[in-house]
């Protein structure tokens, strides 16, 4: 049978290079799966904890742990806890599973006054608090800047030698040398050992070795300004005891450990270390604390790891559906080409079995090649992913870390069975039939489609809709709620519909077309030459033969169109959101001078009003200079852009809290970021209707409905304790910018329960500054294309510019576009597209050249009825049209159509209550340009190819004796 089998698949070598060709990209793509998922997850990772050390100062790596021990607790139990905790510590850093920097062990005594031991040394007038402390390891991870380091033979004469951190000598008001003794709390007199008063004197000063130095826990040496610390064994040998005059108040233990190596595979490990730690230590001490650093963004990772895994396998299953119907078609025409042969086979004595288990040899022989060449193949296609910055954009960035394991060959396996499964139904269905069953079948007219009768088209349609139903029922109650993107529970079944919802709506129009080219058929009968004639009655007929290339074709070009439209959906919208909520290209927070009494230090008394009629005293500010601002380079337009949150509004009707802006108009429109569309007129009408009249001013929609405030009324505004000025209403926006209308998620509501939103108010700057009061503004800069932040920021250095914050829009995009989210969004989408285009090239070249080759026959009667081959190319011209092009015209149609009902899906993956501007999907017309014109090669190659077959096929030969 082998034998038989590999002469089969040698007849048939370019069909089954296609099933093989189609095979091999299945399990690449399913294989991929799992390496991209690990590979973004292993950069999310990385990433997080790279930015909660950029941006929270918190070095990643830290596990520590401190026990208190209060007065009450049993010392010598405190004691035996501490050790067995220490004993503990130390085996759990054997199983930490990354690099361990520093291990290092504190002890810290309670706080005790420090008195001078000896006339003539310290300020005895001073009181001084401080502690005995020990860090293990100080004096090879220090640094010596003064002294020396201390003698621990000396504490066998009742003298305690110690270091301390600079900080201490200014605090204790002392210098190296001074001897103190210690006099505890709730004792007469200085504490004793053998009694001799204990006397602690320090003789050196240390600092951290350097700024990034790992040893001190934070970094932070400020902590022990009024510690003591001893060698950590002279510490542990005479006040670590039960019985110690100075008993010990914390104990604790740090790890400072490599992040760098954490992975996908070992960063469970290493949170249950830090966990373990944890329940070791409570039945032990009641007060006790365990801080692991990255603790709180690896918790979180954990949620993002399970979304994502999820949403790459909804993105996936698309193309996995279309990759499926691609199998299904190939083996459905090597199974078709072979009827014949396999209806001899049975009536010659073969069994439906034996036939069976031939083509499942053969499938077994592609599956092997496809599972040893699918993997390798993913990690080449991950490697590729890695690269996206955008939907079919590429930069040059890090690798994705990438491997083989045991969980990608499972998956490719899963991939491979299923494949077989699949081209296994035709042959599985073709053995059935006899000889004679083969020829009743081909005598008789093709009978109606099983997907037909069962009406699988409005099954797929209704299931689609109710899903889509359903989706916008749980986002009005997301949204209501003020429910965050990640509270909102991600079924992936959301986005596997569109998929079903395209094969749905594409059977659908193969339902009804057939009615249309027999109204055309009709329409034109006398009149059509004969060619024509043909095929318009074979597709009015019915046209089976054309319904798996057609469906296809619409699922192709419609999960292209898709997967285009959702990655430039996401794109665009984060991108829009991130561009409305700063407001222009770079947003600087500048400092005035002003008269404001400075900030009163931490437990000092708050200066009181001599008088209950005293006012508070007004803060009055200077206005820096605003042209070196205009002046930078790559500044193409400045705007002054006042802001004030806490102004609060009055009209005869209704008062209220409000945000106020007061705005240059033709400086900020030229300025500011705002997106088309978001307002019934253009942005800049809005700005040019207040720019004639001072007092003039635009309210939010919100503020117009929830206060009854209408055009021409007339409001008072003011802020603090500033004199009010009034404005009179010019119009009303939905939208502004950085303005958000949407509530927030805690604020109070109103009578009918709806909840209060932002409020608005936009005037003219100089009548804001002149009625009210002239109070420090933003600065909002538009820059050139291009143009380097660099520079920018260089020349605000240079020039002394009083810069307090910057909003930089491109450093937020940048962050959004290496967002392992983005990437995997982008990454799956354009692999997406891309495999809808090769898939559809393939399966439309390989499904017409092996039809022509089976029509060979009739072919040679047209011609020999005297058709010309001029006629003939026409008859293949008008099936391409009536059958491709109209492929390609539903596609494109069920493709736009899936998006304007489930792209906005994808509003899950962004916070309801936060969406500003809202939500929009994106159809590119160079999209569908680009998929018509791929098409428009496919009928032009498709259509040569089939030109020289026709030309080829000789009359004698197509009608020989036998042929049918």
């Amino acid at each position: 049978m082998i034998q038989m089998v590999l002469r089969k698949m040698a007849n048939n070598r370019w069909l089954q290079l296609c099933l093989l060709a189609g095979l091999v990209v299945t399990v690449a793509l399913v294989s991929s799966i799992p390496v991209y998922t690990d590979a973004v997850l292993q950069r999310m990772l990385v990433k997080d904890l790279e930015l909660l050390q950029t941006d929270d100062n918190v070095y990643p790596g830290s596990l520590w742990s401190r026990v208190y021990v209060r007065d009450e607790d049993d010392p010598a139990k405190a004691v035996q806890s501490i050790a067995a905790i220490d004993a503990y510590a130390t085996e759990a850093g054997k199983r930490l599973p990354v690099p361990v920097l520093h291990y290092v062990r504190e002890r810290e005594s309670v706080q005790f006054a420090a008195v001078p031991a000896a006339e003539g040394g310290a300020d005895p007038t001073v009181d001084r608090f401080a502690k005995l402390g020990a860090i293990e390891g100080l004096e090879e991870n220090a640094k010596l800047v003064d002294g020396r380091w201390p003698d621990p033979a000396a504490a066998a004469n009742g003298v305690y030698e110690a270091v301390v951190f600079g900080n201490a000598l200014n605090k204790l008001r002392m210098v190296l040398g001074n001897e103190f003794h210690i006099i505890l709390r709730n004792r007469p007199g200085p504490a004793t050992d053998d009694g001799k008063p204990i006397v602690v004197k320090a003789v050196g000063v240390v600092e951290q070795a350097s700024e990034r130095d790992l040893f001190i826990y934070g970094g932070n040496a400020a902590r022990y300004d009024n510690v003591f610390l001893l060698p950590f064994d002279t510490y542990v040998a005479s006040f670590g005891g039960a019985d110690q005059p100075v008993r010990p108040l914390t104990a604790t233990w740090y790890y400072a450990v490599d992040h760098t190596e954490l992975t996908l595979d070992n960063v469970r490990q290493y949170m249950r270390v830090g966990a373990d730690l944890d329940r070791f230590m409570t039945p032990l001490f009641e007060t006790h604390a365990v801080n692991n650093a990255a603790g709180a963004t690896i918790a979180s990772y954990f949620d993002r790891e399970e979304q994502l895994r999820k949403l790459l396998w909804a993105l996936n299953v698309p193309v996995l559906i279309m990759l499926g119907v691609f199998l299904f078609m190939v083996s459905n025409l090597l199974v078709n080409r072979q009827k014949t042969e396999i209806s001899v086979l049975r009536s010659r004595g073969a069994s439906r079995w034996q036939i069976v288990l031939s083509y499942a040899t053969e499938g077994v022989i592609l599956g092997a090649i496809a599972l040893a060449a699918g993997p390798p193949l993913a990690l080449g296609l991950t490697t590729w992913l890695g690269a996206s910055n955008g939907f079919l954009t590429f930069v040059q960035r890090a690798a994705l870390d990438v491997r083989l394991d045991a969980e990608v060959y499972r998956y490719a396996l899963y991939a491979v069975g299923a494949s077989f499964l699949m081209t296994m139904i035709p042959a599985a269905i073709a053995a059935r039939a006899t000889i004679v069953e083969r020829k009743r079948e081909q005598s008789r007219a093709s009978k109606r489609p099983l997907w037909q009768t069962i009406g699988l088209d409005l099954i797929l349609i209704a299931v689609s809709l109710y899903v889509y139903s359903d989706f916008e029922r749980q986002m009005s109650r997301a949204a209501s709620l003020g429910a965050a993107g990640q509270q909102v529970a991600v079924d992936p079944l959301l986005f596997f519909v569109p998929a079903l919802f395209m094969a749905g709506f594409g059977l659908l129009l193969l339902r009804i077309y057939p009615w249309g080219i027999r109204l055309l058929y009709w329409s034109g009968r006398k009149w059509w030459p004969p060619s024509l004639f043909s095929i318009l009655l074979d597709i009015g007929r019915g046209g089976a033969r054309y319904h798996y290339l057609m469906i296809f074709l619409v699922l192709t070009v419609g999960i292209g169109m898709y997967s285009a439209s959702a990655a430039r959906t996401m794109n665009q919208n984060l991108e829009d959101s991130i561009r409305y909520a700063i407001g222009a290209d770079l947003r600087l927070t500048t400092r005035w001078e002003n008269n404001a009494p400075p900030p009163t230090m931490g437990g000092a008394p708050v200066p009181q009003a001599e008088s209950a009629d005293e006012a508070p005293t007004i803060v009055q500010y200077i206005e820096p200079p605003f042209a070196p601002y205009e002046s930078l380079p790559g500044v193409e337009s400045v705007a002054k852009v006042f802001v004030k949150k806490d102004a609060f509004m009055e009209s005869q009707t209704t008062n209220g809290a409000v945000q106020l802006y007061g705005i240059e108009t033709d400086r900020f429109g030229r300025t500011a970021w705002f997106r088309n569309g978001l307002l019934q007129h253009h942005f800049n009408e809005y700005l040019n209707l207040i720019a004639e009249t001072p007092s003039a001013v635009l309210v939010s929609r919100t503020l117009a409905e929830q206060r009854s405030v209408r055009v021409g009324d007339t409001l008072s505004v003011r802020w603090g304790s500033r004199e009010p000025a009034l404005f009179t209403v010019y119009g009303v926006v939905d939208y502004f910018p950085s303005f958000s209308p949407l509530p927030e998620k805690d604020a109070p509501v109103m009578t009918d329960g709806t909840p209060v939103a932002p409020m608005m108010i936009v005037g003219n700057l100089s009548y804001i500054q002149n009625r009210i009061a002239l109070e420090p503004y933003e600065v909002w800069m538009k820059l050139e294309p291009d143009v380097s932040r660099q520079e920018a920021f260089d020349a605000i250095r240079e020039r002394g510019l009083p810069i307090m914050n910057a909003e930089d829009t491109r450093e937020r995009l940048l962050r959004m576009k290496n967002d392992p989210y983005q990437l995997s969004i982008n990454g799956v989408m354009t692999l997406g597209f891309l495999i809808s285009v090769l898939i559809s090239f393939i399966g439309f070249l390989l499904y017409w050249i092996l039809s022509m080759q089976g029509r060979a026959m009739q072919f040679g009667l047209f011609r020999a009825i005297g058709m010309s081959f001029r006629s003939l190319l026409g008859l293949l011209a008008a099936e391409q049209l009536l059958t491709t092009a109209a492929a390609l015209v539903f596609g494109i149609g069920t493709g736009v159509l899936a998006c304007r009902l489930f792209v906005p899906m994808f509003r899950l993956a962004f916070e309801p209550s936060a969406q500003v501007p809202p939500f929009r999907v994106l159809i590119e017309a160079g999209d569908m340009i680009g998929l018509g014109a791929l098409v428009s090669i496919m009928i032009l190659a498709g259509f040569a190819a089939l030109g020289w077959i026709v030309s080829r096929i000789q009359m004698h030969q197509a009608l020989k004796l036998g042929e049918d």
